[in-house]
């Protein structure tokens, strides 16, 4: 199928033949190779930057499957500078499962799996994003929905109609008032069904795996002590008791930075590049 009747396919999905195609300008398209998606995300996100300088950010949504936009470092700067100028923040509608929304362990360990496309610094930065507030997370099923990204009243980034497992999908930027409010209009109903999940279950994770505890079991496992009673044998570690060792071990196993092979615990490659940053 050509990119026009993909395109064309996909906003009768969305829209329902509300929005004409004539009405619709293609600023920029990408097939579903990984250069041309490369290159139809720097597009966008420079944009946006242009448009967060001039202040005409309007209200920004992403319907989406995993957000795995958050991960992008260019992508991140567009948030924190709208949040830091007080421009609003991205509304994230995305999907997931209802039994891990409210487990910090669980959601963390879920997205970061959902996230393995990226490397650890920018996933880190991404739940930081989150921690800080400066983006707002909804969570509903939204596996049937044709996804998309709205913002500065007039734009639209459109994906075709695909599966969250598969990066093979073509999108496209588009320029059109008239499909900005009607899926602008259409995300704030799908935001008015879902559930708010809350910024601190990411702070509180990144809190666990930059804290003296954490940092603590990743240099006595480094150092040797690859077994849990090895690291109770440390007095400052026994003192604050077995639980807390274990919900350390759990946060930096989630994010990737520890392994347990043959009952013991070892540090991964991911690991100790994070301590060689602190």
């Amino acid at each position: 199928m050509s990119s026009k009747k993909a395109l064309q396919r996909t906003l009768e999905l969305a829209t329902g033949n509300t929005v004409p195609w004539s009405r619709v300008r293609v600023v920029q398209e990408s097939n579903k190779s990984s250069v041309s998606e490369s290159s139809i995300k720097r597009a966008t996100n420079t944009l946006l930057l242009d448009l967060v300088s001039s202040g005409k950010t309007g209200q920004c949504i992403h319907v989406t499957g995993e957000m795995r936009a958050l991960t992008d470092s260019l992508h991140q700067l567009v948030c924190k500078e709208m949040h830091r100028l007080d421009l609003g923040r991205f509304e994230v509608i995305h999907n997931v499962p209802n039994e891990v929304r409210n487990d910090q362990g669980q959601l963390v360990k879920w997205l970061y799996g959902k996230w393995n496309h990226s490397n650890w610094m920018n996933r880190l930065r991404a739940v930081q994003l989150i921690g800080n507030e400066a983006v707002e997370l909804y969570a509903l099923d939204t596996s049937k929905e044709i996804q998309f990204s709205v913002f500065g009243n007039k734009y639209v980034l459109l994906q075709e109609l695909h599966d969250d497992k598969t990066h093979e999908k073509r999108r496209w930027l588009l320029e059109s008032e008239q499909l900005n409010a009607y899926l602008l209009e259409r995300a704030l109903k799908l935001k008015d069904s879902s559930r708010t999940v809350s910024n601190s279950l990411y702070r509180n994770h990144l809190q666990s795996i930059t804290g003296t505890m954490a940092l603590q079991v990743l240099h006595l496992i480094n150092e040797g002590k690859h077994h849990f009673d090895d690291l109770l044998g440390n007095e400052w570690l026994a003192e604050r008791g077995e639980d807390s060792v274990r919900h350390a071990i759990a946060e930096l196993a989630s994010v990737g930075f520890l392994i347990e092979e043959n009952g013991e615990y070892v540090v991964t490659p991911d690991g100790s590049a994070f301590m060689s940053l602190l």
